[in-house]
């Protein structure tokens, strides 16, 4: 399978931080989730992609070429969407994009008015007069404009009304239909990974603590409820778990039905990737 994006043994030192020899794959024709609280190193593994900083070891390969030999190459064929804009404000979104459509190659203004009216955004306003929600929408449109072959957007719907996500999801899906690009997509909104991941990678403290396809995930795994007094019995058998004061809720990865039939109590269900942020980054 062809790979879009490839990293390896990625590392970056900081005083209070480690990213620590991250692996990640994304095969040509998906979208990749990337999840994990706040500080986990998702913005690090981004920023080292898009060569905003340089990593202390480790190698990373985009459409099969090396980052550092290639880079203006490379970053013809990426859309990104950092988690804050950086434009001229003083300038209208129109003359926005007559500036930034001059440094790529493919770039297509009957997209760009295309994704504009999809977004309702008026690109004769300046873009200080523009809200912060039209002011992503304004940085989505340039992202899509170029035909990109990668697609890297992070925490792009942070504020973004539910209709208007759910809009973006079918937007990224014809983005990636024809089979060439992928995306990889870092977000805390984890019921839009629901509907489109393909892959989900989760990362706490610097670390991948799994990364796999969505649908052997939430197959492989399971989600199990019952009260604190089973806990001690359970625990050698369970992933992660977190506890409130009665109940309790756990990732467990075995055969459900053995511990079904020792503890009638127990319920066990089909998680959901929130189960997995939330109950993961418990422990």
């Amino acid at each position: 399978m062809n790979n879009i994006l490839e990293i390896k043994n990625l590392t970056k030192s900081y005083n209070d931080f480690k990213l620590n020899k991250v692996n990640l794959e994304i095969p040509a024709g998906y979208i990749m989730g990337l999840i994990g609280p706040n500080g986990a190193g998702k913005t690090t593994i981004i920023k080292s992609i898009m060569n905003l900083i340089k990593p202390d070891s480790g190698k990373i390969k985009i459409f099969n070429k090396k980052l550092e030999n290639n880079e203006e190459n490379i970053k013809q064929n990426i859309g990104f969407v950092y988690e804050n804009e950086y434009f001229d404000e003083t300038l209208t979104g129109e003359k926005m994009k007559n500036i930034i459509k001059l440094f790529y190659k493919n770039w297509e203004d009957s997209k760009f008015y295309k994704y504009c009216e999809i977004f309702k955004i008026d690109t004769k306003k300046r873009i200080q007069e523009l809200s912060k929600g039209m002011k992503r929408k304004l940085a989505l449109a340039i992202a899509f404009s170029h035909n990109p072959k990668l697609v890297i957007l992070d925490e792009p719907t942070s504020g973004l009304d539910p209709v208007f996500r759910n809009n973006l999801m079918k937007n990224l899906m014809e983005i990636i239909e024809d089979g060439e690009a992928s995306i990889l997509y870092s977000t805390h909104i984890i019921s839009d990974l629901e509907k489109i991941g393909d892959y989900i990678t989760y990362i706490n403290n610097g670390n991948i603590v799994l990364s796999e396809e969505k649908d052997i995930l939430l197959e492989k795994y399971k989600l199990i409820k019952g009260k604190n007094k089973y806990i001690e019995k359970l625990k050698p058998t369970l992933i992660a778990y977190k506890k409130s004061k009665y109940n309790f809720k756990a990732i467990i990865r075995c055969k459900p039905d053995k511990i079904t039939q020792e503890y009638k109590e127990v319920i066990i269900e089909k998680p959901k990737l929130e189960d997995f942020m939330i109950i993961l980054n418990k422990e």
